[in-house]
């Protein structure tokens, strides 16, 4: 579900990090996918401004390593909404795509 929200989006491609997938705009990475601990996990830069309204749902946390930086984790094992996911995907590629990516986007 994640692969195809994301490489639906302008100049957007998708590579490994440490062995998991991670999509990029251009360069940056804007959504990670993970197991650990038998649990998928998805990552998504949504600001720190969001960070600790997102962590009242039990399902979201903030990650090690790139918590700092406005990043958050959400447990996507039991349930996962393609709207929600969507939505997280569409924030955080908007937030690390160059201009003419953007202006592809709003043109579709």
């Amino acid at each position: 579900m994640l692969r195809d929200i994301c490489l639906a989006l302008p100049e957007t491609t998708e590579g490994t990090r440490f062995g998991d997938p991670i999509f990029r705009a251009g360069k940056k990475g804007f959504a990670l996918a993970h197991g650990r601990r038998g649990r998928v996990r998805l990552q998504f830069w949504v600001g720190a401004d969001r960070q600790d309204s997102l962590c009242f749902d039990e399902r979201y946390r903030i990650p090690p390593y790139i918590g700092h930086q406005g990043w958050i984790e959400l447990d996507a094992e039991d349930f996962a909404d393609a709207d929600e996911i969507a939505a997280l995907a569409l924030d955080s590629y908007r937030h690390y795509a160059l201009k003419r990516m953007l202006k592809a986007l709003d043109a579709e």
